[in-house]
């Protein structure tokens, strides 16, 4: 699956997912739990928090 394809499954612009990938913007949880359950993996094991 390439960018413009997932980018659209998580009804989100191809523009914004590569700000995701490139660490310029940060994804809603809604988003990202989206992208978790699509990549058949549990949240915590994708994302996480640093203090």
């Amino acid at each position: 699956m390439n960018k413009r394809e997932f980018s659209k499954m998580l009804d989100i612009a191809e523009q914004q997912y590569s700000r995701y990938e490139n660490g310029q913007s940060i994804p809603s949880l809604e988003i990202a739990i989206k992208i978790s359950n699509s990549l058949q993996k549990n949240i915590n094991d994708i994302w996480f928090i640093i203090d």
